[in-house]
Order: C-alpha cells, then structure tokens, then sequence
C-alpha cells in the first residue's frame, strides 16, 4: 500500500523494479469507486510515492 500523490493505492514492483501503479477512488460512501491500473512510464516517473508503515505512520 502506498500514496499516489496523496492517494491509496498499490505499487507493483517485483523484485524491487516499479512496473506499474494502481490508483484506487472511493465515493462519498467509502465505497471503491474506481481503480486505474497503469504502466505508462512517463506517469510512474512523474508521480510521488510515500511508503505507508505499519500502523500508517
């Protein structure tokens, strides 16, 4: 689990190699709204990623 520009999301990275970014929506409900999957390089590069901690700190 990490943020995506402030966002949950995962990151999918075998072997330490960040291959794609998955960013997840959720409605006013708490409800998944949407997830976009992406492997799109200039965006992975473009982004910033903050690793979550146990506990989220």
């Amino acid at each position: 689990m990490v943020l995506i520009d402030g966002e949950p999301g995962v990151a999918i990275a075998p072997f330490g190699r960040l291959l794609a970014l998955m960013n997840i929506s959720f409605d006013l409900n708490g409800q998944i709204h949407r997830i976009d999957i992406t492997a799109d390089r200039s965006y992975i590069d473009a982004v910033t990623l903050t690793l979550l901690t146990a506990g989220g700190e």
